[in-house]
């Protein structure tokens, strides 16, 4: 009954081994790569045209909330984009002025 016993045991501690042995490498020396997006930055100027990204609502702003804004003339709006406002003409979607 010992000698079955302990072939049960070595046969099934030799499976176990190889099993621990066959496991995939989990790449403890690499480290997570950082990606880095980087937004191509706009050189806003008076006469530009404004990229048909910014025509939507959610880059819209409202002149009362911020104090270096003056009020927008009819036809015109204040854009954020990429850190500046943007006084943008309704009609022609040209840029009038830039506030940094």
């Amino acid at each position: 009954m010992r000698k079955l016993a302990t072939a049960i045991i070595l046969a099934t501690s030799g499976i176990i081994a190889t099993s621990a042995m066959a496991a995939p490498h989990d790449n403890h020396d690499r480290s997570p790569q950082k990606v880095v997006h980087q937004d191509k930055k706009q050189n806003w100027r008076p006469g530009q045209a404004v990229p048909k990204q910014y025509n939507s609502a959610r880059y819209k702003v409202d002149h009362r909330d911020h104090k270096r804004l003056h009020k927008p003339g009819p036809g015109q709006h204040w854009i954020k984009a990429n850190g500046h406002y943007v006084l943008i003409n309704d009609h022609n979607h040209k840029i009038i002025k830039v506030i940094n």
